[in-house]
């Protein structure tokens, strides 16, 4: 059940906008180290979702939230499904 839980969970990458602009750009890369690291950077994370753009897509946010929350994905009760 864990790992078809977080498939529903985590959005599909593929899908994100085209970000145009240098600074959306940069906030992306910014955003995808954040939540790549191990352990996660919580404090640069938590930095990029306050300044100008927030988080700049639901499929980012939906990816983020899970980390700043300290939720595990992999991991989630059955009753929640």
């Amino acid at each position: 059940m864990a790992a078809e839980g977080a498939k529903d969970i985590l959005p599909d990458l593929s899908d994100l906008p085209t970000f145009t602009e240098d600074w959306e750009v940069h906030k992306f890369q910014s955003i995808m180290e954040s939540i790549n690291s191990d352990p996660v950077d919580i404090t640069s994370l938590r930095g990029e979702a306050i300044t100008k753009g927030g988080l700049l897509c639901n499929e980012l946010r939906r990816r983020a939230w899970t980390k700043l929350l300290g939720i595990n994905i992999y991991n989630i009760p059955s009753c929640f499904f």
